[in-house]
Formats: C-alpha cells, structure tokens, sequence
C-alpha cells in the first residue's frame, strides 16, 4: 500500500507465543517506484522510438525489448529521460518493449505486456516529392507526390513545326491530374511499393482548344495508369536493385561501378517508365 514516489522507513519485530523481540529503529529507508507506464512510440528512418510517463523519484530507466517469438526480455540499454531509440531493428518486424524504472539499486517492477511496435519507415519522410519523366526530353510528365500519397501533376508534348491559321505558335499535346497512391509498403530500408488507386484527368482526351497562338489537344498523362503498381526508390538503394532500364535511361550519368542509386525514382512496373527527381 506504500505510495509510490515516497521514501518509507520500514522494520521488523519478531513474535513467538507472545514474546516480542525488540527491533532496529533505523530499519531499512527505501522508495517504492512505480511500474512505468502510458507508453507511446514513433517510427522513423533512425529507428523506434519509445516513450513512456516519468516515473516519481525514478532517476533513470532501464530499457528491454523482445522480438516476435522470444520469451525472454533483452536488456538495451539505461536512460535518464523517459526516451528511448532502437536503431538495431529490421524492416516489417514486431518488437514488445518494456522499462524498469530506476533509483540507485531500487528498482521498480515492469509491465510484462509493454508495447508492441512494428518497424516500418513511414513514407512521408521522404514526401513531398516532384518528379519527371524523360526529364531530358520535350515530352515530360511531372507528378508531385504529397506525404498522404496524393499526387497532382502535368504532362507536356509540344509538338514542333504543327502550326495552322488559328495556333502560329504550334501545338502542345498535354493534360493535368491528380490522384492517390495506396497500398504503400516498405519492402527494405530504401525502398516501397504501392498502387495507383486513384487518378482523374483534367481535360477529357480529345479535348481540344485554342490560346495565345497555340493550339492545345488534351491526351493521357504518359507513365501513368489507374491500378498500375509503382515502385519508389529511395537515396541509397543499393545499384543491383534499380532495373537496368532505369539506369540507362537516367540522363546525364553513368552508373558503371557505382555500388548505390542516390536519387529518388518512381517506377512503373507494368509499363517499366521511370519518373526522377531531376532539376
């Protein structure tokens, strides 16, 4: 019933038939700390981050994690905040953390159910992002990627040397968009997949209509299909998992020795086009 947070004088008298011994009056001075509690944890690049209450009279806290399977708990290390990262976790695996809280050699008891994290980077860390296809030609698709997978976008293909009375200037084939990806998942340190789920057109195709001095016909964004599945690399994708297509058709840069891929790249999977983050 002690509180915890408090230092108790405790001591002890012993009793046989009657008779009482006497006791020490110093006896044993000690605190109760409390099991740690209201825990709460973060996902990031770095690792899993965990938190939890702070402890009254604790000066510091013992951290133990176990994986999936494990009986026993692993001890990770002591902290003084109430704030613990793990560095040494592995894509898509579940991890059970505990705390003990900590005064000297006092130690608190611990919850045996914890907390349960699954390590998975969320994507928004690497959001927004703009990237293009055939960024070094004149027929481009540019699509912005918000950090919830929306995405808008343009596709432009000016077409050189078509003139006529109304459109002196030539005549661009283009569109704008938007749409969601979902579906999103980590399959390694760099790199997710996901599904175009969503995506509507700005101008019906066929559209056509007059500006400026130019003529503009409204066509399928290229690169982009609903229901296609993407892949996005991320900055230090090992080289052996980008497609080859994907690296001849990088501009301006030879890949030949390289051990990673230090760009980020959208990759569609069923019509192998590639969209990079190109200035």
């Amino acid at each position: 019933k002690a509180s915890g947070g408090a230092y108790w004088r405790y001591t002890v008298r012993a009793v046989s038939s009657g008779y009482y011994s006497g006791f020490d009056t110093n006896g044993l001075y000690t605190i109760r700390l409390v099991n740690p509690h209201s825990y709460s944890s973060s996902i990031s690049r770095k690792g899993i981050d965990i938190s939890w209450a702070k402890i009254s009279g604790a000066t510091g806290y013992r951290v133990y994690r176990r994986g999936a399977g494990q009986t026993s708990w692993t001890y990770l290390g002591a902290v003084t905040d109430t704030f613990y990262r793990d560095s040494n976790v592995s894509i898509g695996q579940y991890y059970r953390y505990t705390v003990r809280a900590t005064r000297g050699s006092i130690y608190s008891g611990f919850n045996s159910n914890g907390i349960v994290v699954q390590y998975a980077t969320p994507i928004a860390e690497h959001l927004p992002k703009t990237l293009v296809c055939n960024p070094a030609s004149d027929i481009t698709t540019k699509i912005t990627i918000n950090k919830d997978g929306s995405f808008k976008g343009t596709h432009r293909n000016p077409e050189r040397g078509i003139t006529g009375p109304d459109y002196p200037n030539g005549l661009i084939i283009c569109n704008d968009f938007t749409g969601k990806f979902t579906n999103i998942k980590q399959i390694d340190d760099a790199i997710y997949t996901m599904t175009l789920t969503s995506y509507t057109l700005t101008y019906p195709v066929g559209k056509e209509w007059h500006s400026n001095g130019y003529a503009y016909y409204a066509d399928e964004a290229y690169g982009l299909k609903k229901n296609a599945n993407f892949i996005l690399y991320t900055p230090g994708t090992p080289i052996y998992e980008i497609p080859e297509e994907v690296l001849w058709n990088f501009p301006g840069e030879d890949f030949n020795g390289a051990k990673f891929f230090n760009y980020y790249c959208l990759y569609n999977v069923d019509s192998q086009c590639a969209f990079f983050e190109y200035n």
